[in-house]
């Protein structure tokens, strides 16, 4: 489907990952819920979603809002009873989760031994339980058939980093389109600590600049 509009594509490690997008009435036999859509990314990598919910549909200008969630949220389905491992590798404890799905473990650039036991997790708790342990950062990854028409294998790569540190500065108008801000106001809290200079005085005694000692009209209150 090429006619796409609004789309807004999401990742948050370990969190939400979903793909929101518009498009016209007339494809909504193919993005009936559990139906399978996809992507590639800016690294020509393949992302798969799937559609969780029945779509929007908005009669009057005759076009459909589609909500869908990363393929890897299928992994909450399938339960890990137990995994007690000594010495474990990250490439044999995620080789454990994975056993009864339809995923195998891809690139495994973490290293480390620990000893695990996991317990009535899901699968998808168990890989970011390890993503903690190991820390490493998991990356799930699609190959297709020689023809690109079928899945043929689908991955999870363990990962030291995912992307890239690029030093760039990010500015309206310049390298930045738009900016979507998530508001949450239970218990959070903004505040800044002050962290100034070390003075001592004659007899020796340091004392730390604070937020109390400057005097500036434009101090934080």
């Amino acid at each position: 489907i090429d006619e796409i509009e609004n789309e807004v594509h999401e990742r948050r490690l370990g969190q939400e990952w979903s793909f929101i997008f518009e498009t016209k009435l007339e494809h909504l036999p193919y993005l009936i819920k559990n139906s399978k859509v996809g992507f590639y990314d800016s690294e020509r990598q393949f992302r798969l979603f799937y559609v969780d919910e029945e779509p929007e549909i908005d009669y009057l200008d005759k076009t459909i809002k589609v909500h869908a969630s990363h393929d890897s949220y299928r992994l909450t389905n399938t339960i890990v009873e137990s995994i007690y491992l000594q010495d474990a590798t990250p490439n044999k404890a995620m080789t454990s989760a994975l056993v009864k799905t339809d995923y195998e473990v891809g690139v495994v650039e973490v290293t480390g031994s620990e000893m695990l036991k996991l317990v009535d997790l899901t699968v998808y708790e168990v890989l970011y339980s390890l993503s903690e342990l190991y820390g490493g950062e998991l990356n799930f990854r699609i190959e297709f058939d020689e023809k690109g028409q079928r899945i043929s294998r689908k991955f999870v790569d363990f990962k030291n980093r995912l992307g890239s540190v690029t030093n760039l500065r990010f500015t309206f108008d310049l390298n930045v389109d738009n900016v979507v801000r998530t508001e949450i106001s239970e218990n959070h809290f903004n505040v800044l600590y002050g962290r100034g200079k070390t003075s001592a005085d004659e007899e020796g005694n340091e004392t730390t600049l604070t937020f109390e000692d400057v005097v500036d009209d434009d101090k934080p209150l």
